[in-house]
């Protein structure tokens, strides 16, 4: 899994637009203030991907680790367990799920009915945020009415939807000839965070 740093949860999608679009230029960001939301730090390094089989080693190879990293080990065991009944219970008929931990929270990658979701949880298990990635034929009506009232000449390629406890942020990427537009919806209100011109 590559490294991912997540400031907010739409610092995501520019990394996404530009890698499969080399040649777009970016374009100025937003400045209005729509909720200053999402997501907190997911520090996540290749060398941070677990599960509970991991964190089970850990404990059966307390013969050669000192009483430091057996604490440790079971403390993140007893974590990590937690989070995934609580995962479990959340999110059933998930598939393909892949966990890294970061210094704070963990963070999950899953599929479930044909769709990607990223997940945040705290150490204590508890979800925090949550975000699931579809297709125009999935955003509500009066999200996409929201949209196309403003941008009528502009296709929506992809959606995100990310909520964080009771707040729930669409960030939608619109294209058509010549740029590519990630807009934001919430509480009915709309801006574009960034955009970029085609190259």
């Amino acid at each position: 899994m590559k490294k991912l740093t997540v400031y907010v949860a739409a610092a995501l999608l520019p990394t996404i637009v530009l890698a499969t679009n080399p040649n777009a230029k970016e374009g100025p960001r937003s400045t209005m203030p729509i909720k200053k939301v999402f997501v907190q730090p997911a520090e996540t390094a290749p060398d941070t991907s677990i599960n509970l089989a991991s964190t089970t080693g850990k404990l059966l190879n307390s013969s050669t680790s000192s009483a430091k990293e057996i604490k440790a080990a079971a403390k993140e065991f007893k974590q990590f367990n937690r989070l995934t009944q609580n995962f479990a219970t959340d999110f059933k008929g998930a598939s393909n799920v892949h966990w890294t931990k970061g210094k704070t929270r963990y963070a999950g990658q899953f599929t479930k009915d044909g769709l990607q979701h990223m997940v945040w949880y705290s150490k204590g298990g508890r979800l925090t945020t949550s975000m699931v990635t579809y297709g125009e034929d999935m955003l509500p009506e009066d999200v996409r009415l929201i949209v196309e009232d403003s941008y009528s000449n502009f296709n929506i390629s992809s959606v995100n939807e990310i909520r964080q406890y009771d707040i729930l942020v669409y960030l939608i990427t619109l294209e058509n000839a010549k740029h590519i537009k990630i807009v934001r919806v919430c509480d009915g209100e709309l801006d574009v965070y960034r955009e970029f011109r085609k190259g």
